[in-house]
């Protein structure tokens, strides 16, 4: 199959599919606005702006069977059915709003919609989505072929070798304070890490967008012990070296993306070797819990109580993590794109 990944940015669920896909004799050819590493793929074009990019499909039409649209931005699979009347489009759904915000109202009073998100979806074939929740939420407004793909490492990048071990319990990835605005309250981790300090728990956190936002990073830095950034594979072999892995938050409000979402977080620590607790997060939960390679908590008071379990369930996930490597789910993505 030839396919293209249409994005914003290459980011790592985009290289993670990328990789598999390539392995399993596919064409995967990355249009994007720009780029991390373009390693992984067939070919690579960047645009600058949006006469680049509508060229650039023209360009690629006659030689792609399945367009892969990642979405936010939303407008690449609308772009692209207007030019394509008859392409083929699937649109990757693993930054929606339609998990983020529920039931919510705009100053108008209208309930808040991502309209761009849902002419994005109607102008596609098929989906893809990260959980069985996001597929039975989004059945309910689309009847064509979904499949569901979690944001699982390949099996390539897994890390096998004696950490280093440094104790304690890391988190990584975006983080906000809890000022800034609403759909991104589920990245606020002030309330959690608060508490982890109380309780004589260090943390450190791998968040490359503090790498450019000084205010935030400071404000963290109150919070937390270590803030570091690092390479994707190089954060894999450092996350090794923690006790636990934070998978979802403890917040003062319900944030309705966390009953939906698996995290890369989640699939990272699996790839890196570090057992997960899980606090929120009713997807990672049912993994956890059904494999046994991590905790579930409720509070960070009970993540205290059983800190010593890091041990057994390390090794639990050290025999059992294959299992859940990107390569045990592409099938389904490879099934979507015959299917349309």
């Amino acid at each position: 199959m030839r396919v293209c990944f249409v994005a914003d940015y290459n980011c790592i669920r985009v290289a993670k599919e990328a990789r598999v896909l390539l392995d399993h004799g596919h064409q995967v050819h990355l249009l994007a606005g720009k780029y991390r590493d373009d390693s992984q793929y067939t070919t690579t074009s960047v645009y600058a702006n949006l006469n680049q990019f509508r060229n650039a499909v023209q360009l690629y039409k006659d030689k792609v069977d399945v367009w892969q649209v990642h979405n936010e931005p939303n407008f690449h699979a609308i772009m692209i059915r207007e030019l394509l009347p008859d392409a083929k489009i699937v649109l990757d759904m693993h930054d929606s709003n339609y998990w983020r915000v529920r039931n919510e109202k705009a100053d108008s009073g209208e309930e808040i919609r991502w309209v761009s998100e849902d002419a994005a979806l109607a102008c596609s074939d098929g989906a893809v989505i990260t959980s069985g929740a996001c597929q039975i939420e989004l059945k309910k407004r689309f009847a064509k072929p979904v499949a569901i793909i979690p944001s699982a490492v390949p099996y390539a990048f897994f890390k096998h070798r004696d950490y280093s071990f440094l104790g304690g319990l890391v988190c990584n990835g975006a983080h906000v304070r809890e000022s800034e605005i609403m759909r991104d309250g589920w990245r606020d981790y002030t309330k959690i890490y608060k508490r982890l300090k109380e309780l004589g728990i260090p943390v450190s956190i791998y968040a490359p967008n503090l790498k450019d936002h000084r205010d935030t990073r400071e404000y963290y830095q109150n919070l937390v012990d270590v803030i570091k950034s690092a390479v994707y594979l190089d954060l894999l072999g450092e996350i090794g070296m923690y006790s636990w892995s934070l998978v979802g938050n403890w917040t003062e409000k319900h944030q309705p993306v966390w009953d939906f979402a698996l995290p890369n977080k989640l699939f990272d620590g699996i790839a890196a070797g570090v057992p997960p607790v899980v606090i929120g997060n009713k997807p990672s939960e049912d993994l956890v819990l059904r494999s046994d390679i991590g905790i579930v908590v409720q509070s960070p008071d009970e993540l205290k109580e059983r800190w010593g379990e890091h041990v057994e369930k390390r090794k639990n996930l050290l025999l059992k993590r294959s299992e859940f490597c990107m390569e045990n789910y592409i099938g389904g993505l490879e099934n979507l794109y015959e299917s349309i």
